[in-house]
C-alpha cells in the first residue's frame, strides 16, 4: 500500500530511471564501439610491425650466418697454416722438434701428478 507521499517520491525516481536508462545504454554502446576500434587499430599496428620486422630479421639472420661461415673458414685456414708451419719446422729441425715435444710431454706428466695430489 502506497501513500500519496510515497507515490510522489517514487514518480521522480521512475522518471529519472526512464530518462537515464537510454543514455546509459548509448554510452555503453559507444564505449564498446570505441574499445572495438582501439583493439582493431592495435591489431593492425601489430600486424604492420610484424610485416616490417620480418624482412629485417631475415636479413639479420642471413648476415649472422654469413659471419659464422666466414669465421669458420678463417679458423680453418689458420689451422691449416699452423699445421703447415709445424710440419715445415719438424722437417727443417727434427732434433729441436723432438726435444720440444719431449719437454712438453714431461711438463704435462708433472702437471698431471700435481693435479692428482692437490
Amino acid at each position: 500500500m502506497t501513500s500519496p507521499v510515497t507515490q510522489s517520491l517514487n514518480d521522480p525516481t521512475d522518471a529519472m530511471k526512464d530518462t537515464t536508462a537510454p543514455s546509459t545504454g548509448r554510452a555503453i554502446e559507444g564505449a564498446t564501439r570505441a574499445a572495438d576500434q582501439a583493439l582493431g587499430s592495435l591489431a593492425g599496428g601489430v600486424e604492420n610491425v610484424r610485416r616490417r620486422a620480418a624482412p629485417a630479421l631475415h636479413d639479420l639472420a642471413a648476415s649472422a650466418e654469413d659471419l659464422a661461415r666466414s669465421s669458420a673458414d678463417a679458423v680453418r685456414q689458420r689451422a691449416l697454416q699452423a699445421r703447415d708451419t709445424g710440419a715445415d719446422f719438424v722437417r727443417a729441425r727434427p732434433m729441436q722438434a723432438l726435444m720440444i715435444a719431449a719437454a712438453a710431454g714431461a711438463a704435462l706428466v708433472l702437471l698431471g701428478r700435481f693435479v692428482r695430489r692437490g
